[in-house]
């Protein structure tokens, strides 16, 4: 995505939702973690244990009831001294064992919000654009589990290039911008709607399964086959949806949503699709 934010949200997410996790980086390695180079990473670490998001020894700390003013001296002085021990051991090389910290889940809420915040919208202003559909995948997906699943719908209109060749683009603009109206009232306060490109509209439902985003993905299928019964051009729409009840790459999250968008269209248009997301064993 460009934004050294995704790594900090990747990161922060990986340790809450996994859990303690040993890493090391050796000066001079050229491994990866986290989708990170080893300089990069070590640097973000080291900012993070500075500032408590994450630490090794230190995160005994956090919980301690330091109860009288010198106990908490005390115990301030003896996590600053094992979050210099943890950078020490950082910088050296070896291994450290990394749990996020209160002041970490903070800043995982943060980000996520920051994240979700700076967004666009299309050239008619009815849904949100194609920049910050690809922002909220980025995001949303890192939160997904099977009590939080996420969903999608990819939504192609059926018919639209008649609409546009056959009538006129001024025409197919109104058609456009109606369907666009119907996908986000359905959708509602239950998600956020999107212009994918083209007439290709989308959505992201977080916390919602397969079985109640398939449902408001009939109320669009339905909703839109209403509109244009009796127009010149009987526009429908094809209709993908994925579940996903963990994280997943976003590029192969919308590929995924996108050809089940497209089994929809190539099984005789106006029908949802709708399959839940299995991630590759290997």
């Amino acid at each position: 995505m460009g934004d050294p934010r995704f790594a900090e949200l990747d990161l922060l997410m990986t340790l809450e939702r996994d859990g303690p996790r040993i890493v090391q980086v050796p000066r001079g390695s050229e491994a990866v973690h986290f989708g990170m180079a080893s300089g990069p990473l070590r640097e973000m670490l080291a900012e993070f244990i500075e500032q408590g998001f994450v630490n090794g020894n230190a995160s005994a700390m956090d919980n301690v009831d330091t109860g009288s003013p010198g106990l908490a001296r005390r115990t301030h002085n003896l996590a600053s001294e094992a979050r210099i021990n943890d950078l020490n051991d950082l910088r050296l090389g070896h291994a450290v064992t990394l749990r996020i910290g209160h002041k970490g889940r903070v800043r995982l809420w943060q980000l996520r919000d920051e994240l979700r915040a700076d967004r666009g919208r299309e050239q008619f202003g009815i849904l949100l654009d194609r920049r910050a559909w690809d922002r909220e995948l980025a995001v949303q997906l890192l939160f997904a589990t099977r009590e939080d699943p996420l969903s999608l719908l990819y939504v192609d209109l059926d018919h639209f290039k008649e609409v546009n060749d056959g009538i006129s683009h001024d025409e197919g603009d109104r058609v456009l911008k109606r369907c666009m109206e119907i996908v986000r009232d359905m959708v509602g306060d239950r998600g956020d709607a999107f212009r994918i490109g083209g007439d290709e509209l989308g959505a992201a439902l977080p916390k919602m399964p397969l079985a109640r985003a398939t449902e408001v993905a009939e109320t669009i299928r339905r909703a839109v086959e209403a509109e244009f019964r009796e127009a010149k051009v009987r526009v429908t729409t094809s209709i993908g949806v994925a579940e996903f009840v963990t994280a997943a790459d976003p590029a192969t999250a919308s590929k995924f949503a996108d050809a089940k968008m497209y089994e929809a269209k190539h099984a005789g248009k106006n029908r949802v699709v709708a399959v839940p997301f299995i991630p590759d064993p290997g």
